[in-house]
């Protein structure tokens, strides 16, 4: 069986108030190809390389309703698709 790769499947700047903001945004889908089948916790350097990345992720409640619930998550393990 072949491998799938990550792949951009569409990138967008949204240039003013949108579904994800009321300011500028660029919005991206993105099929995450093998790592579909692997929670966060079990991909080495995930949380590190994706919280250097958008430390912004700590504001972001999901789950458990309070600020940082979101990385809760990824460290706990959670699936990416």
């Amino acid at each position: 069986m072949k491998s799938k790769d990550i792949k951009f499947l569409e990138i967008r700047y949204l240039r003013g108030p949108n579904i994800w903001t009321y300011r500028p945004v660029i919005e991206a889908l993105v099929d995450i190809g093998d790592l579909e089948d692997f929670p966060s916790n079990t991909i080495p350097g995930f949380y590190e390389r994706l919280t250097a990345l958008l430390p912004s992720l700590v504001e972001h409640r999901c789950s458990y309703g309070e600020r940082g619930g979101f990385l809760r998550r990824l460290q706990e393990g959670t699936w990416p698709a």
